[in-house]
């Protein structure tokens, strides 16, 4: 299983930085056409409309492009939520892998499946 990082969402969208930008537009693209199944962590998602409201907020996007940016990344990745398990089971990989706060908290949902899932409705 993989999972996306919310960086690799931002240089996706992220003109300034075109070598970034088409690494993780190639990226995203072979993981959307890959047989090994690939998620969107709850956080990531979180984290990602965060920076898209940042940018609204500064007038470099608008609401419209923020939303078609939402619903391409759930209609093309699986979310998953994280469960009671995730909080406790953090605080044991943080310490054993030096992983940031949130990376602790995005690790268990790809690595466990105790994880809840949630498909999109098309």
């Amino acid at each position: 299983m993989n999972a996306i990082d919310t960086n690799v969402l931002i240089y996706f969208i992220d003109g300034d930085d075109p070598v970034k930008q088409k690494i993780a537009i190639d990226l995203l693209r072979k993981l959307s056409r890959s047989q090994t199944q690939t998620v969107l962590p709850w956080q990531v998602g979180v984290e990602f409309l965060s920076c898209l409201r940042r940018w609204e907020n500064a007038g470099r996007t608008n609401r419209a492009d923020t939303l078609r940016h939402i619903r391409q990344m759930e209609t093309t990745f699986e979310f998953v939520f994280p469960s009671r398990k995730v909080l406790l089971g953090s605080l044991d990989i943080s310490s054993r892998h030096s992983l940031s706060h949130w990376d602790s908290l995005c690790w268990p949902l790809v690595s466990k499946p105790a994880s809840r899932r949630c498909t999109p409705k098309t």
